[in-house]
């Protein structure tokens, strides 16, 4: 079975990209201070009104809503999308925290 990183290395575009799993919250902004991402791409779970993250270890990791967005816009994220459960409220946070920059 192909995973994603397989199936982007097959395409023309293989070098105008980086994918990077990311297991806590924590890790998803250190690696953002890094390498900002114009296109922010997460497969997770989520719970009414927020985000869960799984570290290696399994421990479940919440973290604030508000944090995440503001994070996320400040680290100059143009183009998010989220797929998990409930995810319409960070979501439209997100794009609150967004039109507010400018």
């Amino acid at each position: 079975m192909q995973t994603t990183q397989d199936l982007f290395n097959d395409t023309q575009f293989r070098n105008s990209y980086d994918t990077q799993v990311v297991r806590s919250w924590e890790n998803l902004y250190e690696h953002l201070e890094k390498m900002p991402a114009e296109v922010l791409h997460m497969s997770g779970h989520g719970e009414e009104r927020i985000l869960v993250f799984e570290t290696e270890v399994g421990k479940l990791q919440q973290p604030d809503p508000a944090l995440f967005a503001r994070k996320v816009v400040e680290h100059g994220a143009r183009r998010v999308v989220i797929n998990a459960c409930y995810s319409a409220t960070i979501t439209l946070e997100i794009h609150r925290l967004a039109w507010k920059r400018g």
